[in-house]
């Protein structure tokens, strides 16, 4: 990390795999597919009045390093509309602004390096199922084997 709060990332999917839910950030960043392929979907919130409409509740999330935790932050029913969809390829960039709320789905093998600014809020939102309560779940821990192997393996793939 440098003086600013700015880091850099190395984000690798092993596998197919697409965010849980949509969410922010309390950060802006820039990303570079440095392999495989991504498609970003960014939202829009609209408040829903028709509970038949499904909806989402909002919910704030925090960490402490070794845990993260979903609390909603009210009762109220919102919807998510789509605003835009970006498919990229190797060598593609995107940006997304703290507050965009958006969703990534990356293909088995995708590799991005990941350009992260300051934090600008102390949580992100993230959507939920309507009539989910609050979680605490454990990250999976990597071990530094496990990582080393994954980064040969990125180099291997980009190189």
């Amino acid at each position: 990390m440098n003086t600013d709060g700015q880091r850099l990332f190395l984000h690798v999917w092993e596998n197919a795999a697409m965010d849980s839910q949509i969410h922010d950030h309390r950060w802006g960043f820039t990303s570079m597919l440095l392999a495989g392929r991504l498609v970003n979907t960014t939202y829009d919130l609209d408040v829903s009045e028709d509970s038949d409409m499904g909806g989402a509740l909002i919910a704030a999330y925090s960490s402490d390093g070794t845990t993260f935790a979903l609390d909603p932050t009210s009762g109220r029913t919102v919807v998510a509309v789509e605003r835009a969809r970006s498919i990229m390829l190797r060598g593609a960039r995107y940006s997304q602004e703290p507050m965009e709320l958006h969703r990534v789905a990356g293909a088995a093998g995708t590799v991005t390096l990941v350009a992260r600014g300051r934090h600008v809020r102390h949580i992100a939102r993230v959507l939920l199922p309507r009539g989910q309560g609050p979680s605490r779940q454990e990250f999976t821990p990597v071990t530094s084997a496990e990582r080393d192997a994954l980064i040969r393996s990125v180099l291997q793939q980009i190189a």
